[in-house]
């Protein structure tokens, strides 16, 4: 069909309209409100979507994939809704009401056939809503489903981290440098686990392997702005907040108006972490401050690139910049 391949090109206007048409011909047509939904939600048209998943829905009512498709759009409208992106482990963002909608349509996903990428998602609404032992049970449930889903299990060892099990934190993220050595995610994942920790030596460490891998890495960049502020090393601080700047802020000139709310969200915290670097700079006090705010932005939820609509996003928390 015209119109799938006009989605995988992304070119989700085309889609849309080739859609329709076969809507015209076929109003009866599940697939077709299943389609034109997920291109709504890829190019960011989330009330368009949740429209075009319950239409299908009505018409296949067994249909999974739609619930699943919803579950997501109402994790994206959630996080669209929130007032901030640096909310506090276990303290979510956004409407609740659009969480447990979510919630759900995973569950109903599940209920249809079980799979790892449902179990994982509604585990990680779970944690959204601060419920990390339901969170638990689903991350274990996705990892004994697909043992090498790394995301899941970057996602557990957060959970593990929040419920003071470090053991099994690290084990999760050591499994996971096992599975993806080349992934840089992993190694933001590990560099935030030992910032933590306070072990700043191997927080470096970690995210220079990250940076390694990606080098335009704007995540990578700020965790180590973080690490060399946290040993007073204002010049190094500086210069890793500097290119996590330019990188984004040449990302929000080529989105233009209006830009979109995760990058507006991370170019802001950027643009207030440097403010603050450059108020401590003179006196050299507040690591301690410091240190609350990588506690606070250090997710290894909020990766920095997703595309909606994916079947391999396991986090409510992602910043998006694209």
């Amino acid at each position: 069909m015209r119109a799938a391949a006009q989605s995988s090109l992304h070119l989700y206007a085309g889609a849309v309209d080739d859609y329709s048409e076969v809507l015209q011909r076929e109003p009866e047509n599940a697939d077709a409100y299943y389609g034109r939904g997920g291109a709504y939600m890829a190019s960011g048209e989330l009330d368009k979507a949740i429209i075009n998943f319950n239409q299908a829905i009505q018409r296949q009512v067994e249909f999974k994939d739609a619930y699943y498709q919803r579950g997501l759009a109402y994790t994206y409208k959630s996080m669209d809704s929130g007032k901030g992106l640096h909310g506090k482990w276990g303290s979510p963002y956004g409407e609740p009401k659009y969480w447990k909608a979510a919630i759900a349509d995973f569950s109903m996903s599940i209920a249809y056939r079980e799979d790892a990428d449902s179990y994982c998602q509604r585990a990680s609404t779970y944690s959204a809503l601060g419920e990390k032992e339901k969170a638990l049970a689903d991350f274990n449930k996705a990892v004994q489903l697909a043992p090498k889903y790394v995301l899941a299990r970057l996602e557990r060892s957060e959970v593990y981290d929040g419920l003071g099990d470090f053991k099994k934190a690290l084990a999760d993220l050591d499994m996971a440098a096992r599975l993806e050595p080349k992934n840089p995610d992993v190694y933001i994942s590990r560099a935030a686990f030992f910032e933590r920790r306070g072990d700043f030596n191997r927080a470096l460490a970690e995210s220079g392997r990250a940076l390694e891998l990606k080098p335009g890495s704007t995540h990578g960049l700020v965790i180590r702005s973080f690490e060399h502020g946290q040993r007073q090393q204002s010049d190094l601080a500086f210069a890793e907040i500097n290119k996590a700047i330019r990188i984004d802020q040449t990302l929000a000139d080529q989105a233009g108006t209006p830009l979109p709310k995760a990058l507006a969200g991370k170019l802001a915290y950027e643009y207030g972490y440097r403010g603050f670097l450059y108020s401590q700079t003179i006196s050299g006090t507040g690591s301690q401050q410091l240190g609350g705010m990588a506690r606070t932005w250090l997710c290894p939820r909020r990766n920095e690139t997703i595309s909606r609509g994916s079947r391999h996003i396991c986090s409510g928390y992602r910043i998006e910049t694209r």
